[in-house]
């Protein structure tokens, strides 16, 4: 998976690229199966990142936190609901992943993840 969501801050980019690994992997199951075992793996490995940003933003002082936190909550909630969907509406769990997943991550990304780069990489030059 190609993508232009580099932010030049280690920790997140490395990160985002497991992240997006394991996306791809659980996009390439066929005929509809989803790989219960890698999207429990791939829940866990995203709160633990989070729970890393957080410890970031505390660090530094970030100012944002508050709002950049609860969009942590939100997407952890919403994974966690299409992981509950995988037996009872295998489709709509298999729509997450194909699209959805990476459309929140890009957002996610862009709008707060962004702005905590650079106001890390700022408090770094000062």
């Amino acid at each position: 998976m190609t993508h232009d969501l580099r932010l030049n801050i280690e920790v997140m980019d490395a990160a985002h690229e497991t992240f997006l690994q394991m996306l791809e992997q659980l996009q390439k199951m066929e005929g509809g199966a989803i790989d219960t075992a890698l999207f429990r793996e791939w829940i866990t490995e995203t709160k633990r990142h989070f729970a890393e940003e957080e410890k970031l933003m505390m660090k530094h002082l970030y100012s944002e936190r508050e709002t950049h936190t609860g969009d942590h909550e939100q997407l952890v909630d919403e994974m966690e609901s299409f992981f509950t969907m995988i037996t009872s509406m295998p489709p709509m769990a298999r729509s997450f992943i194909e699209s959805y997943a990476y459309d929140k991550f890009r957002r996610h990304t862009m709008f707060y993840d962004l702005d905590l780069a650079k106001f890390l990489s700022g408090n770094e030059a000062g």
